[in-house]
């Protein structure tokens, strides 16, 4: 006794069961694909206002070289993760979060304001 669906039975059955499970199992990818581009996406934008705003706020501090270093680091990660995308460059991105968290410890007089300006809608 061979199971007949919709007049498919054998062979037939076997590829709409093979069709509709990749159909199933792809669907939770596309979600997962889409969450990770949205948060890459949040990463980058978050990291380049705070690289733009200390840009902007640096004054007095231009002639640290520690600070001019870690600011280049940090652009050259955000390009890197640009680059790869958000499925590939989710390293980079989250390099350049950890070195903007790194230059809030090492200049808390400096990031303050710019923290503050970032809170700010």
């Amino acid at each position: 006794m061979s199971i007949e669906i919709g007049g498919f039975s054998g062979w037939g059955l076997w590829l709409i069961v093979a069709v509709l499970s990749f159909n199933l199992a792809c669907i939770p990818l596309w979600f997962l694909v889409n969450h990770l581009s949205r948060t890459h996406d949040f990463r980058i934008k978050r990291v380049l206002t705070f690289l733009s705003l200390v840009k902007d706020h640096r004054g007095k501090q231009t002639d640290d070289p520690a600070l001019n270093e870690s600011l280049e680091l940090i652009s050259k990660q955000l390009q890197e993760a640009e680059g790869l995308g958000a499925l590939w460059g989710r390293r980079a991105a989250v390099l350049a979060e950890l070195g903007m968290y790194q230059l809030e410890h090492q200049y808390p007089e400096l990031c303050d304001t710019v923290n503050e300006q970032l809170r700010q809608p």
